[in-house]
């Protein structure tokens, strides 16, 4: 009799758990820029890089349990001193996610901190490899905790909002 009450209970717990299915994953834009091809003075050492990440999503049309999350990761590598540009990569990464037993109020932290978590190594994997095929040393991303940067984006806002 106690067996049945602990599968009940299970079940319950099993239910109420955000539940998260990648549907699909792509590439959805990808440039690479090598400027310093073009200039033959450039000598090859450690660049200025600035890197810039956005992350967008949205309900994927009509289904409302399906969302599409876009990682934008853009990089400027630049010559110290001189600035000069020598690489640039934009890349938009885009998954698809089925979620369930996520309330509304929460959906949308959940989307943005999340769905990027399983994007974001696929996405430094390509940066590198662009990187290295376009004849410079491997660049790789810093590993990110997006928790704490949607925490850090939710203060940003409230302050504007009370500023304004």
């Amino acid at each position: 009799m106690s067996e049945a009450i602990e599968a009940d209970h299970e079940e319950a717990d099993g239910a109420s758990r955000p539940k998260i299915k990648i549907i699909g994953d792509y590439v959805r834009d990808l440039k690479f820029s090598n400027h310093a091809v073009r200039r033959p003075e450039w000598k090859p050492g450690a660049p200025e890089v600035n890197i810039t990440i956005n992350v967008d999503a949205g309900q994927k049309g009509v289904e409302a349990d399906q969302y599409r999350v876009v990682l934008h990761l853009n990089v400027d590598a630049r010559e110290k001193g001189s600035n000069a540009q020598i690489y640039s990569l934009n890349l938009e990464y885009c998954g698809i996610f089925e979620i369930h037993n996520v309330s509304e109020p929460e959906m949308h932290g959940f989307v943005m901190v999340e769905c990027p978590r399983f994007l974001y190594p696929f996405a430094r994997r390509i940066i590198s490899d662009v990187t290295s095929d376009g004849g410079f040393p491997p660049f790789r991303l810093e590993i990110l905790d997006f928790g704490q940067i949607f925490i850090d984006e939710m203060s940003r806002m409230a302050e504007d909002q009370v500023k304004n």
